[in-house]
């Protein structure tokens, strides 16, 4: 996991409760990461916790294509 990576990230509610799973990590912390969501201005910290893992961005390209 590098800074500049797309995360995938469990239990979270993003902007007016929707719902989001992957952000784009801006920068790792001891205990948190700083993580930009795609369509919301600025960004969030969360804990390392909520970060499931790495994901490729070809397999996040597809996944927006099947769920408009």
């Amino acid at each position: 996991m590098k800074e500049g990576d797309l995360v995938r990230i469990k239990n979270v509610r993003g902007y007016g409760g929707k719902p989001f799973t992957v952000g784009r990590l801006l920068e790792i912390e001891e205990h948190s990461v700083r993580v930009s969501v795609e369509g919301i201005g600025g960004y969030f910290i969360f804990s390392k916790e909520h970060v499931v893992g790495v994901i490729e961005e070809e397999e996040e390209i597809t996944s927006n294509e099947s769920n408009p």
